[in-house]
């Protein structure tokens, strides 16, 4: 299999050096996808050619290397390995939905050419280390993943073991080519828990478009919320998205939220742009 170029494996169960096995024997690879992998619990990826890796792996792996020169799209779904180390500078587009413990060692290095990063996890640490030497973003998606959905898409409550903090949104002002803010329904309710602290920020980021995922849990909180994320004047285009088994129903938050929206600047109509939602997110304006 040394000519294999691209390589996906979905919903099996491995050895646990099957991840070595992969970097050893299929040097040409340029695509690998893991989902729903189990058994893995270490490796070291070094594929000279790599450029698309997506790792979903259902076993909490002890030690991943991921050392790939030309790496330009990352997607980490699992818990992520009790140690883990990333090194790619070409890197461009991240899907980060990496649950990060205080007993894990992550470490990231030589990624500073960041376009897009897709951000799920209940500690922004990592965000932070991120965005501080990525000032080229121009895509953020942030959430938080406590809410807690049925196979149907009906909404089921909120995790009790997720914590809910909100990220410093004032990091992101060196981002000076932000365009996309996607704030997903787990950090839209952190925002309605932590309103007053919302409240407190004195700067937004530089977005222009503003995507909202949101199962609004009170109204009087959601229209606090949305004075804030309405801040910054050069926003221009919204989208919001309200869940359809939201406790605030979608006939009764839209029209408050055009009011708002058209309170706060002379962008057309068109460009308010509220959508019901069930199962699936929004991501169409990313690339990865």
């Amino acid at each position: 299999m040394t000519s294999l170029t691209s390589l996906a494996l979905h919903c099996v169960k491995v050895n646990s050096n099957a991840l070595q096995d992969i970097n050893d024997h299929m040097p040409k690879l340029k695509s690998l996808a893991l989902l729903g992998v189990f058994g893995m619990t270490n490796g070291r990826l070094d594929f000279p050619e790599m450029e698309v890796l997506c790792l979903g792996l259902s076993t909490k792996a002890k030690e991943v290397t991921i050392k790939l020169p030309v790496l330009v799209k990352l997607q980490l779904k699992m818990q992520c390995p009790e140690k883990l180390s990333i090194d790619a500078p070409a890197l461009k587009f991240v899907a980060f939905n990496l649950e990060v413990q205080e007993s894990t060692t992550l470490d990231v290095k030589n990624i500073c050419s960041l376009q897009e990063l897709l951000y799920g996890a209940s500690s922004f640490t990592t965000l932070s280390s991120l965005v501080k030497t990525n000032v080229d973003l121009d895509k953020v998606f942030l959430d938080i993943p406590c809410m807690a959905l049925g196979e149907d898409g009906n909404w089921l409550g909120v995790l009790k073991d997720i914590a809910l903090d909100l990220p410093d949104f004032s990091q992101l002002h060196d981002s000076k080519k932000l365009d996309v803010l996607n704030v997903g329904p787990g950090l839209w309710y952190s925002m309605e828990v932590n309103v007053d602290r919302l409240e407190t920020v004195e700067k937004w980021p530089p977005y222009t478009k503003l995507i909202l995922h949101m199962i609004p849990q009170r109204l009087d909180t959601c229209e606090r919320v949305l004075r804030c994320l309405l801040k910054p004047s050069q926003v221009t285009t919204l989208q919001i998205y309200v869940h359809t088994s939201s406790p605030v129903e979608y006939q009764v938050i839209i029209p408050k939220a055009k009011e708002m929206w058209l309170s706060y600047n002379q962008a057309p109509d068109e460009n308010f742009k509220p959508n019901p939602w069930t199962k699936s997110l929004d991501f169409s304006c990313f690339r990865i």
